[in-house]
């Protein structure tokens, strides 16, 4: 069977397998970019366009195709990606949905367009549209199911299921270079998953209402860290942060604490118990100060957090990092316009996009903590709580791989479902071996074939062994006769039996 590529579906000429040019054309960034310094648009263009469908879906037309087809336009001005009907699409970029037709009358048929801030997304042969005119949507976020179906009627012109993705730019002059009119391009070069769907750093968030907690339970199999809440308010403790707090140091599980503040209250008392809770036991991820709530104008909601984060800064003296969190309708609604928060955030926004809505000002990238997912998850359970506690749990996404993880936090996490390697017991690691090798094992006073021979190990002994030395996998005998000699296992004559 012929080897399809999974980016290009074989299809477009460049990959290894079907010569498809690399997915960010550096040739096609460059002549986009150069038109637009010309026309004295600067160079922006979009750099990254998000898959509208599973990553590695099969291409069946490729953009420039068939310009017999497509004479107004010199060739097919998207890219077709043959899907089933009924497959998710999601929005390959920010922006706002200006066309949801459901009436079929276009070439397009059911179709979604959304308007970016260089250009419009098209999404054609849809069968169900998910959004609505008005509706603004995050990159990755559901925005129908794809169709195309000869027989469904609002398919438009479609010669089975599949869906057209198509971009095109609004800046620039008229054809795009490559001569495509409606200044269309190439997507595929765009495309990539980035930080999207590669999330290697998951973890939770948890206050008092999130019962009796057994961390095993989900540690290290569905996240890698928590956020535990210390208090909240004008000193008021988490009733269950001491708990958390010495399981999660326990089953080394790296936290940090943050604090759900009330501006508008005693912002002194806030810093003060803030500091105190959060230095009554060792945390490693910082401190995180939670903004969700005002009294106060827009000013002065800002000033408050300023002099708080100040004085609580200076209550810490160098301790740890301190970080801010909050959401978009908060933070740009509530609080006055502002740049003072310009290291690492930690925002809310609750969605099934990839990427979260970020506040005025606030830009996602390494270090980033998102909450994407919160109330209505009924995860709870599945992630350990026990009893005592709301089905539901906070979930966080790092923005960062767990190498810039752990650099970042002096942390040891490892990739989601592998374990830690068992301790090693007093005077190394022992295991038992049977023997099953058709000929004798030799047993050496050292770890060399020059070393004297002082005994044989045959098919069916069962021996304990200890250590292992050089590359050839010697190992020590533990017990019995032979206790402080070394044998050479070989790939094929002996085979593990059980770690003691």
């Amino acid at each position: 069977m012929a080897e399809i590529c999974p980016r290009c579906g074989g299809l477009d000429p460049g990959c290894p397998i079907c010569d498809a040019p690399p997915r960010r054309s550096p040739d096609l960034l460059e002549m986009v970019a150069e038109e637009r310094r010309l026309a004295g648009m600067g160079a922006g263009i979009p750099m990254a366009l998000y898959w509208p469908v599973p990553e590695g879906t099969r291409v069946t037309q490729v953009f420039g195709a068939n310009p017999s087809w497509y004479p107004t336009s010199k060739g097919h001005n998207g890219v077709d990606f043959g899907t089933l009907v009924d497959t998710p699409c999601d929005a390959m970029k920010h922006g706002k949905v200006v066309v949801a037709r459901n009436d079929g009358k276009v070439g397009y048929g059911r179709h979604v367009r959304i308007e970016h801030d260089d250009g419009i997304s098209i999404y054609g042969h849809l069968h169900v549209i998910k959004c609505a005119v008005g509706d603004i949507v995050e990159a990755g976020q559901l925005i129908g199911l794809t169709g195309g179906a000869t027989d469904d009627p609002g398919s438009g012109w479609s010669t089975g299921p599949h869906l057209h993705a198509e971009y095109r730019l609004t800046d620039i002059p008229n054809p795009v270079p490559g001569g495509y009119v409606y200044n269309a391009i190439d997507i595929l070069p765009l495309l990539t998953t980035g930080v999207i769907g590669n999330w290697e750093v998951l973890g939770i968030d948890q206050s008092a209402w999130n019962g009796i907690w057994d961390y095993s339970i989900g540690h290290r199999k569905l996240y890698q860290y928590a956020w535990i809440r210390l208090g909240y308010g004008d000193g008021w403790k988490d009733g269950r942060c001491d708990q958390y707090r010495q399981d999660a140091i326990a089953d080394d599980v790296p936290y940090g604490g943050y604090w759900y503040n009330k501006v508008g209250q005693d912002k002194e008392k806030h810093a003060v118990g803030f500091n105190q809770v959060a230095r009554e036991y060792p945390f490693q991820l910082g401190l995180r100060e939670d903004y969700e709530y005002t009294t106060l104008g827009a000013v002065d909601t800002l000033n408050w957090i300023v002099a708080y984060d100040t004085r609580l800064k200076a209550l810490l003296n160098g301790l740890c990092r301190t970080a801010p969190y909050s959401n978009v309708g908060f933070w740009n609604s509530k609080v006055a316009p502002n740049n003072y928060f310009t290291d690492e955030q930690w925002v809310a926004h609750w969605t099934t996009a990839r990427l979260p809505l970020m506040p005025n000002g606030w830009v996602f990238e390494e270090g980033c903590d998102w909450q994407h997912s919160a109330d209505g998850n009924g995860l709870a359970k599945l992630y350990g709580m026990v009893s005592d506690g709301d089905y539901d749990i906070d979930l966080d996404r790092h923005y960062g791989t767990v190498d810039q993880f752990n650099i970042r936090n002096n942390t040891h996490i490892l990739p989601l479902g592998e374990e830690p390697e068992p301790p090693i017991p007093p005077g190394g690691q022992h295991f038992e071996m049977k023997v099953i090798a058709t000929e004798r094992l030799r047993v050496r006073k050292a770890p060399n074939t020059s070393a004297e021979i002082v005994g044989y190990l045959y098919n069916g002994n069962i021996v304990e062994l200890k250590d292992v030395e050089g590359t050839d996998a010697w190992m020590m005998i533990k017990s019995g006769e032979f206790a402080g000699r070394w044998t050479c296992i070989k790939q094929g004559v002996s085979k593990w039996i059980k770690p003691v």
